[in-house]
C-alpha cells in the first residue's frame, strides 16, 4: 500500500510538473517501480571473465540501467546485446532472486592493430574488427597496414614467427595491393616479401642478417619478390660515401681504368 501510493504520489507530481517522460526515466516504467517496491530490484551485479572491459562497459554494453528490476529483466535480451558486441565472443546472465544478477563473458582477445584508411582499429586472431584503439593498452600488439592486412593476419603472424632473432625490430607490416608483404623495420628499412611463401623468404633474410648484418649496413630497401635474388638499396649517405671511396682508388700503372 505504501509503494502504490508513493507510485501514485510520483506520477501525480510529474504529470502536474510536465515532466512525466523525465520521471519514467528516471525512475524506470510502472512495473519497474512497483517490483523495486516489492524487493525486486537490482541490488547486486557480479561480472565475470572480462580482461579488457571494464564493469561500466558492460553494463552499458548489456543496457542495463540502475532503474530497472530483476524480475523484469530479459536475461535473453541482455545476452543477445552482449553477444552483438564485436569484443564479446560469448556470455551468460542469470538472475538469482531476489535481487541479484550475474553475467559472464568471455572476451575476443585483441591480436593485432590494424591500420586502414588512416583509422587505427584492434582486431581478433581471426580478423574481425573488435574496437577502435583508444589508447596505448594494445602498443604492444603487432601493427598491420592497409585494405585486407585484417583478413591475412594469418600469414603475418607466420612472418613474424620466420623472422626469428629480427622480430622484435619489426614495426610493421603492410599489405600492398592485397597481394604481397612489405615489412618495415624500427630502422627505416623495408623489405619486399615475394607474394608466394613470404614466410621463407622472411626467414632466408634473418639468416642473411646474422651472416651479414643487414640491418647495420645503412640499407633502405631490400627486395626479395624475385625468388633467388636479393637487391638492396643504400641510403642517399651510405650510397655517396661509398661512391666517394671508388672514386679515390688509385688507377693502375699502364693507364688502364
Amino acid at each position: 500500500m505504501t509503494c502504490c501510493l508513493a507510485l501514485a504520489t510520483g506520477i501525480y507530481g510529474g504529470i502536474q510538473g510536465g515532466g512525466f517522460a523525465r520521471f519514467f526515466e528516471d525512475h524506470g516504467s510502472v512495473q519497474d517501480i512497483v517490483a523495486r517496491g516489492l524487493g525486486f530490484g537490482i541490488a547486486a551485479i557480479t561480472i565475470t571473465g572480462q580482461r579488457e572491459l571494464l564493469s561500466n562497459e558492460v553494463l552499458a554494453l548489456a543496457g542495463i540501467k540502475p532503474v530497472d528490476s530483476l524480475i523484469f529483466l530479459n536475461a535473453q535480451t541482455v545476452r543477445k546485446r552482449l553477444v552483438a558486441a564485436p569484443m564479446i565472443r560469448s556470455a551468460d546472465v542469470r538472475k538469482l532472486y531476489p535481487n541479484q544478477l550475474v553475467i559472464a563473458i568471455r572476451e575476443r582477445k585483441a591480436d593485432a592493430v590494424w591500420q586502414r584508411n588512416g583509422e587505427v582499429s584492434i582486431i581478433a586472431g581471426d580478423g574481425r574488427r573488435i574496437d577502435k584503439m583508444r589508447d596505448q593498452r594494445y602498443a604492444r600488439l603487432p601493427f598491420i597496414v592497409g585494405p585486407g592486412a585484417n583478413k591475412r593476419f594469418h600469414e603475418y603472424r607466420k612472418i613474424l614467427s620466420s623472422a626469428g632473432h629480427l622480430r622484435s625490430k619489426i614495426r610493421a607490416g603492410a599489405l600492398i595491393a592485397e597481394r604481397r608483404w612489405t615489412i618495415k623495420f624500427k630502422n627505416g628499412l623495408e623489405l619486399k616479401l615475394p607474394e608466394a611463401g613470404p614466410a621463407p623468404a622472411m626467414a632466408l633474410f634473418a639468416s642473411l642478417d646474422k651472416k651479414h648484418d643487414l640491418l647495420d649496413k645503412d640499407l633502405i630497401l631490400a627486395d626479395m619478390r624475385t625468388p633467388g635474388r636479393f637487391v638492396g638499396r643504400l641510403s642517399a649517405e651510405a650510397a655517396a660515401r661509398r661512391s666517394g671511396k671508388s672514386a679515390k682508388k688509385p688507377k693502375r700503372k699502364g693507364g688502364a681504368a
